[in-house]
């Protein structure tokens, strides 16, 4: 879980560069300086696309020069931090961009994955329902969130959070997979089946999601179901399936 939050923070930097936060501090530049601070933003996030992590510190540097309350450069720096393993540096930075914009949705989204990632789960969820109560619809907040929960081992929590990303956008496979695996976990089983049908529906090379949905199958005694999906898993690589195809449907 660590990895895919560390993939998505490099996916919404992109986004976060090219938007413009809801900053109320008052700039004391020209139209012309501003326009040299957007420049090295957008060469910044140039370089970080490239994997050339030094120019883009520079040139987030050179952003908050010119602006020392520029909280999308703060944003960024800290994001550079995260991906290079410099933790403490990054919290510094994602907290200088939300005390500059409380509104930074991103910056929250930031500082949350960074809070987990560190062990904090209590302290990642405050941040996603921050960012939640600013962007109801943020899907990878209301994700996150599940997964933090998850680290705790706070089933019925999850199970809310991961409905919630259900909510913002239903065709997201993973909400409805780890949904599933939380209903199994409570025994749960034909809401879990409900829920890994529909993630095999939205990604259907998924071979994990075939031998759940089998194992479930299985224990309600659809005997012919759990075989057609253990087989199903076996023909995508899944090594755990052919132990299940021998085990079960002989």
């Amino acid at each position: 879980m660590k990895n895919l939050n560390l993939l998505l923070i490099l996916l919404l930097l992109v986004s976060a560069c090219n938007s413009t936060p809801k900053n109320k501090a008052k700039s004391k530049l020209s139209a012309g300086d501003s326009k040299t601070i957007n420049q090295h933003l957008v060469m910044a996030n140039e370089y970080i696309l490239e994997s050339d992590f030094e120019n883009g510190i520079v040139e987030y540097n050179a952003a908050i020069e010119e602006e020392p309350e520029n909280a999308k450069a703060f944003y960024g720096l800290a994001q550079i931090n995260f991906i290079q393993g410099n933790f403490d540096e990054a919290m510094v930075n994602y907290n200088k961009a939300i005390a500059i914009n409380p509104e930074f949705v991103l910056a929250l989204y930031g500082r949350g994955t960074l809070k987990s990632f560190q062990g904090n789960q209590k302290g990642g969820i405050a941040d996603m329902d921050a960012a939640l109560l600013r962007k109801p619809d943020f899907l990878m907040a209301a994700f996150s969130k599940a997964t933090f929960r998850i680290n705790q081992n706070d089933v019925d929590a999850s199970i809310e959070s991961l409905t919630q990303s259900v909510e913002c956008n239903r065709r997201f496979e993973n909400s409805y997979y780890y949904r599933g695996l939380c209903y199994g976990s409570k025994k749960l089983y034909d809401s879990a089946i409900v829920d890994f049908t529909k993630a095999i529906e939205l990604n259907p090379e998924r071979a994990q999601t075939y031998v759940y949905r089998g194992l479930y199958q299985y224990t309600l005694g659809n005997k012919k179901g759990a075989c057609v999906d253990f087989q199903t898993a076996n023909n995508l690589g899944d090594t755990a399936a052919l132990t299940y195809l021998k085990l079960y449907c002989k």
